[in-house]
């Protein structure tokens, strides 16, 4: 009797199997292998795909976090601005009083606040919060006078400047 095993290279024998023959075997083989690879190329997309998104991700997590330490002190800011104002609405000060104002202007600068600075300017609604509109011979959507003073923190308006505008 003849021997039909084929021997795979790893030491088994594989026996054909039903009526299926050695062409018939190999051909499945072969089939299944390609399928094998289509799965293996699908597999390594996705893999691709979700480290490319977990990359993205780790980008914008980075961008949030420098964004919050850069807006950290905000909310402190913005307590610390009405205190400003009533120092400017109480001039002329005593020359103590004077100095604590410049501490806590000073203050403001080296934490990153900026004044928004714009009579004469063009009105903006990206800084400005027009309280009126008055005539004036200055032409039509100038700032005219600053009611309350705006502030920026690091590029980022936290409180717009309260003018009026001419019409």
């Amino acid at each position: 009797m003849e021997d039909n095993n084929i021997e795979n290279g790893s030491g088994l024998n594989i026996e054909p199997i039903g009526e299926l023959g050695y062409d018939d075997l190999i051909n499945e083989l072969i089939k299944e292998n390609e399928k094998m690879k289509d799965d293996n190329t699908s597999l390594n997309n996705l893999y691709l795909r979700l480290r490319a998104e977990f990359e993205n991700f780790k980008k914008r997590i980075s961008g949030e976090k420098t964004e919050l330490i850069k807006t950290a002190n905000e909310k402190l800011i913005l307590k610390i601005i009405p205190i400003i104002d009533n120092f400017e609405r109480a001039k002329p000060l005593s020359d103590g009083v004077e100095l604590i104002y410049k501490d806590f202007i000073n203050v403001l600068k080296d934490s990153g606040v900026k004044e928004i600075i714009c009579v004469g300017d063009d009105f903006d609604t990206d800084k400005h919060e027009a309280l009126s509109l008055v005539d004036s011979e200055l032409k039509s959507n100038t700032i005219i006078d600053v009611i309350e003073k705006g502030y920026i923190l690091n590029g980022k308006v936290i409180r717009f400047a309260k003018v009026i505008v001419s019409k």
